[in-house]
């Protein structure tokens, strides 16, 4: 998992998801409250309300799931995975900021609604009035409950969801990396993602393997085939007899390997730090 940047220019964002029609939407999220409300139900959420995310999403991630970091493009179509899961946080369910995309094993098979805090309380949920509104008021309302990903930072959503200790880690709003360090079992050819020193690594580590499972088996294989390659460059490197050419081509490919598109690129910047293999 590495850190991710959201571009929040307004030419690059879903226009359902800015301005005027981000209102729509909200009111259409008051309206499946108060259904779900009168008939005592679970809130109904649609699809097609997030859909339109997903290509800005998957472009930010570039091609890989969020998570684990396996390309998706030819195996897989992702999804929109909500963050913090919409069953408990009702009123994010069209945030933009609350949105990454991810394969869906670490989204359906592991997430689901999985959402742990490290400690404290849940946010809160908005204050909803007794009677649902209509006109002005419902426009206000929904007003209120959108959160434009054009008109705010990441430090600003950051410190919105601050009061609440997720035990997840946002790639958008938090560099995962240095949370993160690695093992690689060459006997048994797989690499495992394991807890840094870091202050609270270990909950949120735990936390990841659980409920994003990125030490599923298959993971750690796929991890480990890259590892060797990169094992194989820093070995070359190392040999004092390389000419100046091929110097020049293994620093291409170390930049490749730990740039942001590369598969695993949070494991290959890993193990360029540990092995001083810098381009």
């Amino acid at each position: 998992m590495i850190k991710l940047l959201r571009d929040r220019a307004v030419a690059t964002l879903p226009p359902d998801f800015i301005s005027t029609k981000l209102i729509k939407k909200h009111e259409d999220l008051v309206a499946r409250f108060y259904t779900a409300k009168a008939a005592s139900a679970p809130m109904a959420f649609s699809s097609t309300k997030w859909k339109t995310a997903k290509s800005r999403l998957k472009l930010d991630s570039l091609d890989k799931c969020a998570y684990c970091e396996a390309p998706t493009a030819v195996v897989a179509h992702g999804d929109v995975e909500h963050f913090r899961p919409k069953k408990i946080y009702w009123w994010l369910a069209y945030a933009f900021d609350n949105y990454v995309f991810a394969c869906q094993i670490c989204n359906q098979i592991y997430k689901g609604d999985n959402f742990p805090l490290i400690s404290g309380k849940r946010l809160r949920p908005p204050k909803m009035p007794t009677i649902r509104p209509t006109g002005a008021k419902l426009r206000e309302l929904a007003t209120s409950l959108a959160l434009d990903a054009s008109g705010t930072t990441d430090t600003n959503v950051a410190a919105l969801w601050a009061p609440e200790k997720a035990a997840m880690l946002h790639p958008y709003l938090q560099d995962p990396e240095p949370f993160i360090r690695y093992s690689c079992d060459e006997a048994n050819g797989e690499v495992w993602l394991l807890a840094s020193s870091k202050q609270g690594a270990k909950k949120i580590i735990q936390a990841c393997d659980k409920y994003l499972g990125l030490n599923r088996e298959e993971l750690r294989r796929l991890r480990f085939q890259h590892y060797k390659t990169f094992k194989f460059f820093n070995n070359l490197y190392q040999d004092k007899k390389l000419g100046k050419t091929m110097e020049e081509a293994l620093k291409r490919e170390v930049r490749r390997y730990t740039s942001e598109g590369f598969p695993f690129a949070g494991m290959h910047r890993f193990y360029a730090r540990e092995w001083g293999f810098a381009p």
